[in-house]
């Protein structure tokens, strides 16, 4: 049974808390407080606590304002599109208030890939920024599979738009920080159609369940160390290990053994990875990169699954290695 998702709307105002600019001294231990020439703070109002210290070329884009940023973007992107087609999916705001990632996307099915209505797909656009030079402001363009809510950032062609929060950068008029945007940012059905020709050519590939683990290795740089893990860490690596093989079946058992199987599988641990991680992000712009590094090795003449692993093939065998009950497919065969 395919692994299906429903979108559910975040609260986007918790991304919209006040902060403002103030500056920053010291307090001697007999006089008055003394100003530090070429640094402000930018400060939490509420709470009155620092988020950071800035230079005084720092401009203060605040969540709001990006999330502006983008509502003047998306009909210049999406053709017939406006904020009101798109709902907030997802808000990360990192504890020290510091940065802040805003996921929009259309809450319905956009696209059907391959001409199968099974396979839809919606985009989002992701907005970075922060409060401490931690991110560029910054606009993305992902797909998401639309019955399990898999996502990917699809890197081979620009599909972000950034700026540095300087004076100089920005300037003061968001209406320019739009232009600049459209301009750099391709138009989506022009992205969507890249997009799609690297997942139909993906589906040609041949890929047996039994290359799970192995592909997941590739695709996310996973090297263990056998000699330098200990006994918690491999009941860990092992648990793991077991429950991407158990997902990654119901995948290949729907879509067949492919490459296309393999792709959700990556994508779903890169949308959904463990709760303790916060790499969600990287995990899908490195799906993505794998999607290409495959497909355009698979078009030379050469190619064999063994050589594009690589390296990886070790870590893998040694990860089926800690499962004690492996099933019958779960044995590396190249």
């Amino acid at each position: 049974m395919a692994i299906k998702r429903a979108i559910e709307e975040v609260d986007i105002t918790q991304a919209f808390f006040p902060v403002e600019e103030r500056p920053v001294g010291i307090e001697p231990f007999f006089g008055n407080f003394k100003s530090i020439p070429g640094y402000k703070a930018i400060v939490d109002s509420d709470l009155g606590t620092a988020i950071s210290i800035v230079s005084k070329d720092y401009q203060l884009i605040t969540n709001r304002d990006a999330y502006e940023i983008a509502v003047r973007l998306i009909p210049k992107l999406f053709e017939g599109k406006t904020i009101n087609d798109f709902i907030p999916y997802n808000v990360r705001i990192a504890n020290s208030k510091g940065s802040c990632i805003i996921d929009l996307i259309i809450p319905t099915g956009w696209k059907n890939l391959f001409g199968d209505k099974k396979e839809s797909y919606t985009p989002f656009i992701r907005i970075w920024n922060s409060y401490n030079r931690t991110y560029r402001l910054k606009f993305e363009i992902g797909f998401c599979r639309w019955i399990c809510l898999n996502g990917s950032i699809f890197g081979e062609i620009d599909f972000k738009f950034s700026a540095t929060h300087t004076k100089r950068h920005l300037g003061f008029c968001f209406d320019d920080i739009v232009e600049q945007g459209a301009k750099r940012l391709i138009n989506v059905k022009k992205a969507w159609h890249q997009f799609e020709l690297k997942l139909s050519k993906e589906k040609e590939i041949a890929m047996p369940q039994s290359l799970i683990l192995a592909m997941f290795c590739r695709a996310f740089n996973i090297i263990v160390d056998p000699h330098k893990i200990t006994s918690q860490q491999k009941q860990t690596l092992a648990k793991q290990a077991e429950k991407l093989i158990a997902n990654g079946k119901e995948y290949f058992e729907e879509l067949g053994n492919n490459g296309y199987a393999m792709f959700n599988v990556l994508t779903d641990f890169a949308s959904y990875p463990p709760a303790y991680s916060f790499n969600m992000n990287n995990y899908q712009h490195m799906a993505g990169k794998w999607l290409s590094d495959i497909v355009d090795a698979y078009e030379k003449a050469d190619f064999k699954l063994s050589e594009f692993i690589g390296k990886y093939l070790d870590t893998s065998a040694y990860l089926e290695s800690l499962i004690s009950c492996k099933g019958k497919d779960s044995t590396t065969k190249l």
